[in-house]
C-alpha cells in the first residue's frame, strides 16, 4: 500500500515534470530550520524508489533505523540512480528511544536489522552510524529521537548521545 503511494506520487510529479518541466523546488516548497539550512516541505520516506522521487524533482528523504536495513539501503540506491548530486538532497532519518511507554515492544523485541548488534536500540550513536552505513550516506541532513523514552532523564541522555555523535563527525 505505500509503495502504490509512493508510486502514484511519482506519477503525478513526474506528468507535472513532463508537462511544466522539472526544476529545482521553489523556496516556498522548503522551511528553513537553521540560519542557511533549508528543508524540503515534502519527503518520501517508507518507499523502494527513492531514485524515481528524485529524479522527478523531490528533495527529501525520510528513513529511520526502525525501517530496517532493507527499506535504508534504497536510500543509497535511489540517491545513485537518480543523478541528483547527494549535496541537493535533504535526508532525514531517526532513531529510537529505549526504554519507552509508547513503543515498549520495540525495545524488548526490536524488529532489527540482522547486521545491527541486539543492544543497540538503547544507544543513538549506534542506530545513527549503523543508518548512516545502510544508507550509504556520510552524514545526514537531520537526525531526531523518532519517539520520546519513558522519562525525561532517559530522552535527554539519547539526545546528548546524538550531539555526541555530530561532535565525533557524524555530521547527523
Amino acid at each position: 500500500p505505500l509503495s502504490l503511494v509512493a508510486a502514484a506520487v511519482a506519477v503525478v510529479v513526474g506528468i507535472r515534470c513532463a508537462i511544466l518541466g522539472c526544476k529545482r523546488p521553489a523556496s516556498s516548497s522548503s522551511v528553513e530550520i537553521a540560519p542557511g539550512v533549508r528543508m524540503p516541505l515534502v519527503f518520501n520516506g517508507m518507499s523502494t524508489d527513492h531514485g524515481l522521487w528524485l529524479a522527478s524533482g523531490g528533495r527529501g528523504i525520510d528513513t529511520a533505523f526502525l525501517y530496517g536495513d532493507e527499506l535504508q539501503r534504497h536510500v543509497a540506491s535511489g540517491i545513485a540512480a537518480s543523478g541528483v548530486e547527494r549535496e541537493e538532497v535533504f535526508v532525514t532519518t531517526k532513531v529510537n528511544c529505549c526504554p519507552t511507554d509508547r513503543c515498549s515492544r520495540f525495545c524488548a523485541h526490536p524488529p532489527r536489522p540482522t547486521s545491527a548488534p541486539p543492544m543497540s536500540v538503547y544507544n543513538g550513536s549506534e542506530m545513527l552510524e549503523h543508518s548512516l552505513a545502510m544508507t550509504g550516506q556520510r552524514y545526514v541532513n537531520l537526525a531526531l529521537l523518532h519517539f520520546p523514552c519513558s522519562s525525561w532523564d532517559d530522552t535527554l541522555a539519547m539526545y546528548r548521545d546524538l550531539e555526541a555523535a555530530r561532535d565525533r563527525g557524524s555530521q547527523a
